[in-house]
């Protein structure tokens, strides 16, 4: 479920009863008293992106399906071995094509949803990047950070998404939390009249506590795969092809006046018999600690 949460593509291996098991009709261990021997394959439905109960027949089929899933959705997927089929000769023949093909941009939709996007966002002043950890996990960090360098335009992470890109870059802001994150960075991200979102998620830690009052109608967000433009839906279009095309397309903007690496504790204040009271005394100490490189 933690899995699944955080889009972090892993395989669940479980096993699974035997055949003869099955045969029998009896209730067996961990089986919860019932007679359903798929009943953890269908726990996991809401949890994975695909399930296969594996035989010597279909293990080289279904493992490719449910192998191409995981990375393409970027969540977990399960395969389930019966006990006694494990040292089973495989009698299944492989995929036309190993590995299999995932869905590809729609070229007519890419193209009508980056035309949107920049002639939406082009020339507005001010704007920013907000980079969400589907970047990371889709690897696409690299072209989003040429984003940046092309756009020269500042990003923000919320809170779930720190480190989706080096924040010693210079044109990093900081954390965006709504009000609970540095003043004059969510005061700068909510003077902008449009912001360039990449996939992060809109929930209830990432809004600081729906703090966020970032109207939809002036936010663009490319999903891993798909794009939103305002209220526009763009379906059926991939993140990896939509980057190199406003990498190309966007304009360059000058100093748009944006904060600069940014925190509320960069100054310890009081002294050493003082109380830790709200976090505050300990957080400024903490974060003098800390250096280039450290983890």
């Amino acid at each position: 479920a933690g899995a699944y949460g955080e889009s972090s593509p892993v395989i669940m291996i479980t096993g699974y009863p035997s055949t003869s098991q099955q045969a029998s009709g009896q209730a067996w261990h961990h089986m919860l008293g019932a007679h359903r021997y798929d009943l953890f394959v269908d726990m996991a439905e809401h949890l994975t992106v695909a399930r296969a109960v594996l035989t010597p027949e279909n293990c080289l089929e279904e493992f490719e399906r449910v192998l191409a899933a995981v990375i393409y959705h970027q969540k977990p997927g399960l395969l389930a071995f019966p006990s006694d089929l494990g040292h089973k000769p495989i009698t299944g023949s492989s995929p036309e094509s190993v590995p299999l093909a995932n869905p590809q941009s729609d070229p007519a939709a890419l193209k009508q949803a980056v035309d949107h996007i920049v002639s939406m966002i082009s020339g507005v002043s001010p704007t920013c990047i907000i980079p969400g950890f589907m970047v990371q996990r889709l690897g696409l960090r690299s072209l989003a950070t040429e984003l940046v360098d092309a756009t020269n335009l500042p990003f923000a992470t919320p809170y779930q998404d720190v480190t989706t890109l080096d924040e010693t870059h210079p044109n990093c802001m900081g954390v965006w939390q709504g009000e609970f994150s540095n003043p004059a960075i969510n005061e700068f991200i909510e003077s902008c009249q449009y912001v360039l979102a990449l996939a992060p998620e809109r929930h209830f830690f990432n809004t600081g506590f729906n703090t966020i009052t970032f109207e939809q109608e002036r936010s663009i967000n490319i999903y891993a795969h798909r794009v939103r433009v305002g209220r526009a839906i763009y379906d059926n279009i991939e993140m990896k092809d939509v980057l190199p095309l406003l990498i190309e397309r966007l304009p360059r903007w000058g100093d748009l006046g944006a904060p600069n690496h940014v925190t509320p504790y960069t100054e310890a204040s009081g002294g050493g018999d003082d109380p830790i009271d709200g976090g505050k005394p300990l957080y400024a100490r903490l974060q003098q600690f800390l250096r280039p490189n450290d983890i």
